[in-house]
């Protein structure tokens, strides 16, 4: 009986090192990186980003603001606000990111996104639509979300923090741009919070 118990012990140890070994391996050559921000301590590199240029010709410039602040944090003492005056029923306003990766020896990079966001559900109108986008390029104006883009939800849709995610897979390139925020529905002023954002890169 005690001969089978050393087995099981050394089969079970030795599955784990083989387990574990594997997962260095494939995160060494396959250079997977996972990225947690909780802004607990600062905006951890995201810049606050907008289309503050409305109306025809784009003759009207917007109000908008992207902070930390800590009167509605999902968890610990902060998250990110975004505000954006809406009453020409246009614009946008996002945190975005640049990472930089290595694309040696890779056909493709997947990348997933996770993140919550605070929306207060005031009335059936929808007066935003929240997105994320996952790019190669640098996004600076709300058509810039037409690729490479999911529009997650409505805001008539939630109430409180709510979670999402978006994957894109990529061809091999030197960086990548991550964006999250809100695209105007609604002749109104907007505010939503962004919290606990998660980017694995694969």
């Amino acid at each position: 009986m005690r001969n089978n118990t050393k087995v099981m012990i050394v089969c079970l140890s030795i599955t784990l090192l083989i387990s574990t070994t594997i997962i260095v391996l494939w995160s060494f050559v396959f250079k997977a990186e996972m990225f947690y921000y909780d802004f607990e301590s600062s905006l951890d590199g995201w810049i606050g980003d907008a289309d503050y240029l409305v109306g025809e010709n784009d003759s009207i410039v917007i109000d908008w603001n992207v902070t930390r602040k800590t009167e509605n944090p999902f968890k610990g003492s902060h998250s990110i606000c975004l505000e954006i005056d809406g009453r020409h029923d246009d614009g946008a306003v996002w945190i975005e990111k640049m990472f930089s990766i290595s694309a040696d020896n890779v056909k493709s990079r997947n990348v997933n996104v996770c993140f919550y966001i605070y929306s207060e559900n005031i009335g059936m109108n929808i007066r935003a639509h929240i997105f994320a986008s996952i790019n190669t390029t640098n996004p600076s104006i709300e058509e810039d979300f037409d690729f490479k883009t999911t529009t997650i939800t409505s805001d008539s849709n939630l109430n409180g923090w709510n979670k999402f995610s978006i994957t894109a897979k990529l061809l091999p390139l030197n960086q990548i741009w991550v964006a999250i925020g809100i695209k105007v529905a609604w002749e109104t002023f907007l505010k939503f919070y962004i919290d606990d954002v998660a980017v694995h890169i694969r």
